[in-house]
């Protein structure tokens, strides 16, 4: 019953994320895709893909902790 819980608070954050964090989110944690990969399929700089997805796992966590 917990995982089940924990696992619809995740897709909830998730989903309450702007679409390029989400997108970036899933193919780093869910895909297991390199930062590298990610880079390239996106059409960014290895600079700018690891910005985005820190600013993405920051986002995901404020909204995760405020979930009930």
């Amino acid at each position: 019953l917990e995982k089940k819980e924990l696992q619809q608070k995740f897709e909830t954050a998730l989903k309450n994320l702007p679409h390029d964090y989400q997108l970036i989110l899933r193919l780093k944690y869910i895909d297991n895709k390199s930062v590298k990969h990610i880079a390239e399929t996106l059409f960014k700089t290895l600079k700018a893909t690891e910005s985005l997805l820190f600013r993405a796992r920051k986002e995901f966590v404020k909204i995760y902790t405020k979930l009930p």
